[in-house]
């Protein structure tokens, strides 16, 4: 199975390894032209199967159910960021039919490059006349629940775990409520105490203190981190919307979608599976893991591309389904087991009302990664801006597209960027590290050259003669009766000879250890993950604000 991806992402994707660089692909310059035809395929309703039709989601037409979509996300963000920022009469203006530009991440403390996506969505919409849309993946499981900081002194830095709340790491953000109140309301003070030492000005204290207040009225952590994020976003200007992604699924156009994608799950199963498959032969991955796991059969059960949990356990579970007449049954695999009245030709009408049914019953069925994206590119946005991770992983989402609903899917864009903390670093060590590593090379295998014009040495004789010996050897012919004799004769020079090279070869030791203690002093303090929160204000706002209009 061939993928059929967008043209511009045929190469690799790197972030940048430079300090205040910038990753777009394509080209800002394309970005209208991207816009432009995702638009034209969207209302042509896609090329479908090779002519122009309407694709039937099983009792919603494609054009309805994406307007539908469309006007759903647009009012329900609105509703979700009017509830702790103001936005200024600017909702007066935002239609369902402007411009829609997507991004997408987990409601964290991400890193400044993670961060410009939504300062290049808000910026590229308002150019457009568009409106920016965030979406908080909230389906997914925290990585950490602390913070990784760097501390110490330059000369010698360490990274510490500073933990935010007090949680079992594999509680979704969607059900991740504050445990510990004295750990979450301290964690600002004591990344601050952290991270002093090297950074005099961090912006975590200001951050923090919109995050307490945040915390009065929202006691989920990761909506209190977001809406903080998103209110500082705007005072500096920026004007978008932000949507969880457990709100997105209680759109009723989120719920038809997913009853179609599960009607025809058979058919889902092989075209995913096929999809991930290719994108591991043709990337040359070995990981049955990456970019994400096969879904698998197991006696007469089918795992979908969605997650399923409680809220009275809130530990995600695959969900599997299996279709029993007229019924197609949702399970968790742990004893819970749901009809729903569909079938693959079926209406999806009853099955879209018995969904809403089954989320007031405190049941999430939440889409995957590969999944949310589809839904958001295919039914909801005009353009979806990735990261480097998303745009590669996005491809097998092409792939999915094209093959199941017969389409050329969307093309998205791809940005990230590197900031790094305002530390000192040592500079050109690695090529110091080279030059001492050839040194001490040398010196075992070729002492003699250290050693030659020393005359002055009062155990010249005594080394003189093992430099004689190991000349002699070198050139006389090798062959095969003196081989052996000749090897080990150069060796026993070489080794006779190191005692007469130690006190060199020990400062040199000795200046190696030096350097590879900077260097990793220098991998700490050159890190690009570090939070936001963690830099000056001033440095963001000059990254997010001057360097990277420049390159879009």
């Amino acid at each position: 199975m061939k993928i059929a991806s967008s043209k511009c992402y045929s190469g690799k994707l790197q972030v940048p390894t430079h300090n205040e660089g910038v990753l777009v692909c394509p080209p800002a310059e394309r970005f209208g032209d991207v816009l432009a035809g995702n638009i034209r395929q969207r209302e042509e309703s896609y090329l479908f199967d090779g002519q122009l039709e309407d694709y039937d989601f099983q009792g919603c037409r494609f054009r309805t159910l994406a307007d539908q979509s469309r006007e759903e996300m647009l009012r329900a963000a609105i509703a979700y960021t009017s509830s702790y920022r103001n936005l200024s009469g600017d909702h007066a203006h935002w239609r369902s039919s402007s411009p829609l530009i997507f991004a997408g991440h987990q409601p964290d403390l991400f890193h400044p490059g993670v961060w410009a996506k939504n300062f290049a969505m808000g910026a590229f919409a308002a150019s457009r006349g568009g409106v920016a849309i965030n979406l908080l993946i909230d389906a997914d499981v925290p990585k950490s629940t602390s913070l990784k900081v760097p501390t110490g002194s330059p000369e010698a830095p360490i990274l510490e775990r500073i933990a935010l709340d007090d949680v079992p790491i594999a509680v979704p953000y969607e059900d991740w409520e504050i445990m510990d109140e004295n750990l979450f309301r301290s964690f600002g003070s004591r990344v601050a105490a952290a991270i002093k030492p090297l950074v005099a000005d961090p912006s975590i204290g200001m951050y923090w203190q919109k995050v307490l207040e945040r915390s009065r009225s929202e006691r989920h952590v990761g909506l209190c981190l977001s809406q903080a994020r998103h209110q500082l976003e705007g005072e500096w200007g920026l004007r978008t919307l932000e949507l969880p992604q457990s709100h997105c699924c209680e759109t009723e156009a989120f719920r038809w979608f997913t009853a179609h994608m599960l009607a025809q799950l058979p058919r889902l199963h092989e075209i995913y599976n096929a999809s991930v498959t290719q994108y591991r032969q043709d990337h040359h991955l070995r990981s049955a893991k990456h970019p994400v796991p096969n879904l698998v059969e197991e006696n007469g059960w089918l795992e979908a591309p969605y997650w399923i949990w409680d809220a009275e356990n809130p530990r995600r579970r695959r969900l599997i389904c299996r279709l029993c007449g007229d019924e197609l049954v949702l399970a968790d695999g742990a004893g819970l087991e749901i009809p729903l009245a569909i079938t693959p030709d079926a209406d999806a009408g009853t099955a879209v009302g018995q969904l809403a049914d089954i989320s007031r019953r405190g049941i999430r069925i939440r889409p995957r990664a590969l999944m949310t994206t589809m839904f958001a590119r295919l039914l909801c946005s005009d353009v979806f801006i990735h990261g480097v991770g998303g745009g590669k992983y996005d491809r097998v989402t092409d792939s999915i597209m094209h093959h199941f609903f017969g389409i050329n899917p969307p093309e998205y864009v791809v940005l990230s960027g590197t900031l790094k903390l305002p530390l000192s670093q040592s500079g050109s060590l690695a090529s110091k590290l080279r030059s001492i590593k050839r040194l001490l090379r040398d010196l075992k295998f070729n002492p003699d050259r250290f050693l030659r014009h020393a005359f002055a040495d009062a155990e010249f004789q005594s080394w003189w003669d093992w430099i004689e010996n190991k000349r002699r050897w070198i050139h006389t012919p090798k062959n095969i009766e003196n081989a052996h004799t000749r090897h080990r004769e150069i060796s026993r020079s070489n080794e006779e000879l190191q005692s007469f090279v130690a006190e060199r070869s020990q400062q040199l030791y000795s200046q190696q250890e030096k350097i590879m203690a900077q260097l990793r002093a220098d991998t700490i303090l050159s890190a690009r993950d570090y939070a936001f929160c963690l830099f000056p204000q001033s440095q963001l706002m000059h990254y997010m604000l001057d360097i990277l209009p420049k390159a879009l």
